[in-house]
């Protein structure tokens, strides 16, 4: 909850506020990040992001979709319910994905 993710023209990603549960995607993890900081390891552009309370999605110009944050249920789609404290690709997320939401 309280973060934001800002994306530039040129696909780079940026993130702030509450860093609760690695929602920033920040490595270190701050507890809050009060300035825009660039979420990095992310091979490809971003096109679209989308927050939760506690994670986070990134879909990359590639196609490829990457998630990061709390995982108490699931919801990372990465096939365990572990914290995921930096942006890790979805590997079975389906071709094609043009739109995703958190919720």
């Amino acid at each position: 909850m309280y973060h934001v993710l800002a994306v530039t023209e040129g696909g780079e990603l940026y993130a702030w506020g509450a860093n609760d549960r690695g929602a920033l995607g920040l490595d270190p993890m701050p507890r809050t990040a009060l300035l825009p900081c660039r979420v990095s390891l992310l091979p490809s552009p971003v096109a679209r992001v989308s927050c939760g309370d506690w994670h986070s999605l990134a879909l990359l110009e590639d196609g490829s979709l990457y998630s990061w944050g709390a995982n108490n249920r699931g919801q990372l789609g990465l096939g365990t319910k572990e914290l995921q404290k930096v942006p890790r690709r979805v590997e079975g997320a389906p071709a094609g994905i043009s739109q995703m939401r958190c919720g």
